[in-house]
């Protein structure tokens, strides 16, 4: 394709005409809205800078690098310290309930021998019921 930005009208109605108006103009309008467009103004804007100029906005981008760096490492700190502190709490639950488990399995185990007691009583019952039983049977 070729772009014949010489015959250009400079009234960008399409997001092409505003990149032509660009290349042609060596300036982007506030209004303008194609994509890369906002980029390129950010670029065009730091390149006619003075030296000086480039300098202090450098060291400004610089600075604000740095403090979101340092606002980032924060969060990732103070999430890592919340992490560390759910994680004691989650194990002394864990804790808790491990000791409730074997509170219970404990309870569950003098039931079972409970169990198995009055199940032996009750065999015994019955035998002597039948002994009696039998005596009666034998005296009758």
């Amino acid at each position: 394709y070729v772009l014949k930005v010489n015959k250009f009208d400079d009234v960008a109605k399409t997001t092409l005409d505003e990149w032509i108006y660009f290349l042609k103009k060596d300036r982007i309008e506030e209004n303008f809205s194609a994509k890369g467009l906002r980029r390129a103004r950010e670029i065009l804007d730091y390149l006619r800078l003075s030296k000086e100029d480039k300098a202090v906005y450098d060291a400004e981008q610089a600075a604000k690098s740095r403090y979101f760096s340092q606002i980032n490492s924060a969060k990732e700190e103070g999430a890592w310290e919340t992490k560390k502190i759910y994680s004691k709490v989650i194990e002394e639950k864990d804790k808790t309930i491990a000791k409730k488990d074997k509170t219970i399995e404990e309870k569950d185990k003098a039931i079972e021998e409970k169990d198995k007691t009055l199940a032996k009583q009750a065999q015994e019952i019955e035998e002597l019921k039948r002994l009696v039983k039998q005596n009666t049977k034998n005296y009758e």
